[in-house]
């Protein structure tokens, strides 16, 4: 195989690599359709569960409240988190 085709050949991989990474990355609904929007849910005083805070409307706001990832702690002592679901993962402040 030529020199050419070689560096053709890995071009193709690592743009396969690299979109399906992407892909990966990007949390979908469980519909398949457009991404979960984002809510302010905040940890049950017990800790066995993470409840949407419908009171905490905006990003800034669910910042203000929580107390354990970096946030303004306005809640006194409460973890909240800016997340696409209760089971994922809260987005970075």
């Amino acid at each position: 195989m030529s020199n050419r085709r070689k560096f053709i050949a890995l071009g193709a991989v690592l743009a396969l690599s690299l979109s399906a990474s992407a892909c990966a990355s990007f949390d979908w609904a469980p519909s398949g359709g457009k991404p979960a929007p984002l809510t302010c849910y905040w940890m049950t005083p017990d800790g066995s569960r993470w409840e949407a805070r419908a009171d905490a409307a905006t990003k800034e706001e669910c910042f203000a409240l929580d107390s354990c990832s970096g946030g303004l702690g306005r809640s006194g002592g409460g973890c909240y988190k800016w997340a696409r679901g209760a089971d994922q993962p809260g987005v970075k402040w």
